[in-house]
């Protein structure tokens, strides 16, 4: 009776040690499946990647957890924004190309303009200049009887039209002076697309 219960002591204390180590065993694997702690932190391998230009993605060349190096294509974004927007730059490029012997042959109209109407004050400053010598040659003649009234008011009418006529020509010397453009403002213009198109270029 003595061994049987030996025996039987022996056997349930294997059968707890056993269960002592399913349960540890099962607790392990359930921890390793689900852990938790209070107080812990989680670290990781990060990279931060970030593109030299925003658009939307088009193409992911990786998988998860792919080993990648330097250099490598992770993934692509849509292009056609950016071809777009060179292309509005080139138009643009090419438009003011188009436009500056525009304004360049614009520019020329105007300071000949200018220079006709410079020549226009010296006309009409002769013209005043030989109102004044008739009418001054002429007055004296008035007294004498050489010449009548009329002919002398004629005379003065001739030059108050004159000095009006060069201060007309010379209103219009100045609006036409004033009028003449310049190439400058399209030429900068012209640089600041290029320099649009190149950088767009860039991108």
């Amino acid at each position: 009776m003595l061994a049987v219960r030996k025996t039987l002591g022996i056997l349930v204390s294997l059968v707890a040690l056993v269960g002592v180590v399913a349960a540890a065993v099962l607790a392990t694997r359930r921890l390793d499946l689900r852990p938790r702690t209070d107080d812990a932190y989680l670290q990781a391998d990060l990279v931060h990647l970030a593109p030299d230009v925003s658009g939307r993605i088009v193409e992911v060349d990786v998988r998860d957890n792919q080993a990648v190096r330097r250099g490598d294509v992770l993934f692509r974004i849509d292009p056609e924004p950016y071809r777009m927007r060179v292309d509005q730059a080139r138009a643009a490029v090419q438009g003011l190309q188009a436009k500056l012997p525009l304004v360049a042959d614009q520019v020329a109209s105007q300071t000949s303009k200018a220079d006709a109407a410079a020549r226009g004050i010296v006309s009409a400053e002769a013209q005043r200049a030989l109102a004044a010598s008739t009418l001054g040659r002429t007055e004296p003649l008035l007294g004498p009887g050489f010449v009548t009234a009329q002919q002398v008011d004629q005379l003065r009418t001739a030059q108050r039209t004159a000095q009006i006529a060069l201060q007309q020509a010379r209103l219009q010397a100045d609006e036409a002076r004033q009028a003449i453009t310049d190439t400058k403002p399209t030429e900068a213009e012209l640089e600041g697309a290029r320099a649009t198109l190149a950088s767009r270029n860039a991108t």
